[in-house]
């Protein structure tokens, strides 16, 4: 099942691979994935100290119109939460997005995330997270699909430097609603957050079974 959902997640580009591990995408279609070598990797999430607060909070002030248009009205009565690494592309976005939300808030540690979404509940939150902040993809698939499971009313939007494009469809449903390409542009990760809301809502009853 976790070769099955990497395969969901991404495209063998022959970048920044080291080690091969086949899987099947769309149930017939077989090709490579490879796993980053370990220099390019950042630290695993069980063994690197981790801070329990928050690197970043919403700024004052609001979200430019035009971006507020993107992401639709709903957005502003949810709380956001970044899950990224130091110099992500999307912590460079954080500003626009959590103001235009009742609440944000930027971390850089998966285990924290659980833990707040444990503690505060889940309801009417959105998860934008960068793949980059697991050790391996397959830890952040495993992630996801766990984090899913446990928090089904969370939207998810993951973003990665390896995917082949943006994917605004419900096809990685089972790991997030929308996904997409880093580096993204803050318009096109407003036209993902509010896809994902979207298709979060579509596949809720599929996900239930």
């Amino acid at each position: 099942m976790l070769r099955r959902l990497v395969g969901m997640l991404a495209r063998d580009r022959g970048q920044r691979f080291e080690r091969a591990v086949a899987f099947a995408s769309g149930g017939s279609v077989p090709f490579g994935l490879q796993a980053p070598a370990p220099g390019l990797s950042f630290e695993n999430d069980h063994t690197r100290r981790c801070s329990d607060r928050p690197v970043g909070t919403r700024n004052s002030g609001l979200a430019p119109d035009g971006i507020k248009h993107l992401l639709g009205p709903n957005v502003a009565e949810r709380r956001a939460v970044i899950l990224a690494p130091d110099g992500s592309v999307i912590r460079r976005h954080a500003g626009s997005f959590t103001d235009a939300t009742t609440e944000g808030a930027v971390w850089e540690c998966p285990s924290n995330v659980r833990t707040v979404f444990g503690h505060q509940g889940a309801h009417d939150a959105i998860l934008i997270v960068d793949l980059a902040v697991f050790a391996t993809l397959a830890a952040a698939v495993e992630w996801l699909h766990a984090f899913r499971y446990d928090f089904p009313e969370v939207v998810v939007i993951a973003g990665f430097e390896q995917f082949a494009g943006h994917d605004m469809s419900c096809e990685r449903f089972l790991m997030a609603d929308a996904s997409v390409k880093l580096p993204v542009s803050r318009t096109a990760l407003a036209l993902a957050v509010s896809a994902a809301m979207t298709n979060h809502a579509f596949t809720m009853p599929l996900r239930r079974l």
